[in-house]
This record gives structure tokens, sequence and C-alpha cells, in this order.
């Protein structure tokens, strides 16, 4: 070994034994560093702990206080209930049971015995009782109430139903006609009769349920007569150009006087025939039953001429509907154009244009709402179209002077 290095060697060995006791004390430190942490933490942990218990208790003390309140609010509105409604007979209120009458002990000194408790019972009564500027309804009289309401809310919906019944029955409604517009003359080459129901604009064709018996044909055989009027009113020369559609049903051809009724009104009068036409479902004229048949023979004799509404049945149905003198058949746009489930024996729109096309028959399309729809009508070659899309029902003007012409008076 070199002489130099013994220096070096001994600095190294002297600096190591120096180091030993410094990293024992640096050991001892962290130690115990760590446990102060330790039991930092855990006395961290401690009073959360306590710190939620307490917001536990807290929150429970709170619950119950909030019972409490509750019981006294509902015990006040039962005592209130029972001070407005005395038993009969008897002069004053029944008194609370949950409030003793007892005249206070004295004790020796002159003063009462429980005057903290007495007064605290007088602040719990005065909490009690309701503000004064409150109205509160027992849920008995609420409950007696409520149905006394809708008894007469349901009374009053029932007098006006029936006062409406009675007028569409009797005839007292004003008419609106629907046009029926030519797409390729743009104009008007019929209307749609519809009664006018109430004071807003309210229209009624067809009525869907009968109220009670007899009303359906009663307000058919009205909605004819007063196109009736209407027609030789305010047609004139123009009634075979611009006819009025009236809808009847069964109704109307199985109650003999009504049809009698009806069938009075052409007897004798060309130009009423050409003007009013009775539109009738096409189930009442091509149906497999046929029990219709003499009443429309009855109509028909007398000058009446039809319009079916809908389609039944294959090509022979068109032979039945003119034989029955049908010169328009009105088809939804939603059957026109496929929209809804056919039978199999029933034909589809084109057929059924086709055959109409080839007699002579007018398909007139109804319930046309879009001009998507009235678009597709005309590619499938119908040119009669009525519905929202176009104008609508219009009430009468009746005031009008007779001569007038149809159209300045819708």
């Amino acid at each position: 070994m070199n002489r130099p290095s013994i220096p070096f060697i001994s600095i190294s060995a002297a600096s190591l034994l120096l180091a030993s006791p410094a990293h024992a004390a640096l050991d001892d430190m962290l130690v115990a560093g760590g446990l102060g942490l330790s039991a930092g933490i855990g006395m961290a942990g401690f009073a959360t702990g306590l710190w939620a218990l307490l917001l536990l208790r807290k929150a429970r003390r709170e619950q119950r206080r909030l019972m409490e309140m509750v019981e006294r609010t509902l015990a006040a509105q039962t005592r209130s209930a029972n001070r407005a409604e005395p038993a009969e007979g008897r002069l004053d209120p029944p008194m609370p049971a949950n409030i003793t009458a007892a005249v206070p002990a004295q004790n020796p000194d002159g003063g009462t015995v429980g005057d903290g408790a007495s007064e605290g019972a007088q602040r719990a009564a005065a909490a009690d009782e309701p503000a004064a500027n409150v109205i509160r309804l027992s849920e008995e009289a609420a409950r007696a109430a409520r149905p006394e309401r809708e008894e007469r809310t349901s009374r009053r919906a029932g007098k006006a139903e029936k006062a409406r019944v009675e007028a569409l029955c009797e005839g007292r409604f004003d008419l609106a006609l629907e046009p029926m517009i030519s797409i390729s003359g743009s104009r008007a080459v019929g209307f749609n009769v519809h009664a006018t129901v109430g004071p807003g604009n309210d229209f009624m064709s067809r009525m869907a349920s009968e109220p009670r018996a007899g009303a359906r044909q009663a307000f058919e055989a009205a909605l004819v007569r007063k196109a009736a009027e209407v027609a030789s009113r305010h047609l004139g020369a123009d009634g075979a150009n611009l006819p009025l559609h009236v809808p009847v049903s069964a109704s109307l051809l199985q109650n003999p006087e009504a049809l009698g009724g009806v069938a009075t009104l052409y007897k004798g009068d060309d130009a009423l025939a050409r003007s009013l036409i009775l539109s009738l479902p096409v189930h009442l004229m091509t149906g497999a039953n046929r029990k219709h048949a003499a009443a429309l023979d009855t109509l028909r004799d007398s000058g009446a001429q039809f319009a079916a509404e809908g389609w039944l049945g294959g090509a022979d149905a068109l032979k039945i509907l003119t034989g029955y003198g049908v010169r328009c058949v009105k088809l939804t746009a939603n059957r026109l154009l496929e929209r809804e489930k056919l039978r199999p024996r029933d034909l589809d729109a084109e057929s059924i244009i086709a055959a109409c096309t080839r007699e002579g028959v007018t398909v007139s399309a109804i319930d046309v709402t879009t001009d998507e729809e009235a678009v597709s009508l005309i590619d499938l070659g119908v040119d009669v179209m009525s519905g929202s899309r176009f104008n609508g029902p219009r009430r009468l003007k009746p005031d009008l002077p007779a001569g007038k012409g149809i159209l300045a008076a819708t």
C-alpha cells in the first residue's frame, strides 16, 4: 500500500464512525414524527366522528320538533272544526279534551304552584291557535263541498247538451257550406253542407252518436229541409253547377215519416232535384243485405239524386251505384293514397278512378289537409277536392236577400 493513501483511509474510517450516531438519531426522529402524525390523524378522525354524532342528534331533535309542530297544528284544526260546528242543543262549544280546567293551588308565598308550567301551557295553546286572517276548511266540509260543486257543474253541462240536441233536432241552427274545389277549373263545383253548432265555429255534418232515440234522423231531416230552403232561395239557375251535398244515414231511411218528408220536397221540383244531392254511405247502396233498397227507390222515384261516400266491393259495385243514379263518389285522401288497409275484394285507388272515369262518374277527394296530399291526388287523376287544405266550412249569412247567389251567402 502506498504511504499517501493511509491518511485518506484513516479519514474515511473516522467519517463512517462519526456518521453512525447521526443516522441513528435521524431514524429516531422519523419514528417519533410518524407516531405524532398517526396520533394527529387519529385525533382528527375522532373529532370528525364526534361532530357527525352531534349533527345526527341535532337532526333527530329537529325531526321530533317538526313532528310535534305538525301534531299541534292538526289538533288546532280539530278544535277549530269542533268550535265551528257545536252539537245541537248545546249553547257553549265543547272543551277540548287535552285542556283540563282546574284551579291552581296556592303556595305559602301567595303565588300559584306551577306558574312556569302554566305560562308555558298558555304559550303552547297560543301557538296552536290558527292566525286570525287564515280561514281553514275542515276535511269533512271540503269533502262535502266537492261533490256538490261537481254536481252543479254536471247539471249545467247536461242542460247545455240537452239544449244543443233540441236545437239540432228542431232545425234551430245555421248552415255552413264547405266548397268542393275543381283544381283544373280553379272554382267551386259544389258544397258539402254542415250545421253550425253553438256560437263558435263548430260544425257538424253527421251526428256520430245518438244522445237520445230518434235524434239522428230528426237532425238529418232538419238539415235536408234547411238545405232545400237555401238551394231554392240562393241557387236558382246555378243549382246544377253548384249543388249542395247533404249527408244522410240509415236513420233517416228507416223512419217512414222522415223519409216521406224528404221525398215530398223533391216531388215536382226538378230544380231542387238538380241542386240538392243526398250524400249516403256506400254500404247502404251496395251492401249485401240491401235492406234499404225500398227506401232508396222511394227517394229516387221522387227525383232525388245520390252521392256515395266510400267504396265497397269490386268493379261490379260501380254498376249498382250508377243504377241509383250516382254521379259522384267521395273518397278520403287516406283511402285514395293507399293509407288504409283494404279487403281482398276492394279495388285500389287507381282502379276506382279508372272505372269511374269510363262511366263519367266524378271522384271527389275529401279530408285533404296538406299540399303534398293535393299534389299526389292530382298525379292520380283526381280533380275535385275538399278539406282543410282548401276553404273549410263557412257559416251562411242568414239575412242575405234572396237571389244573390250561394257564393255571396258564404
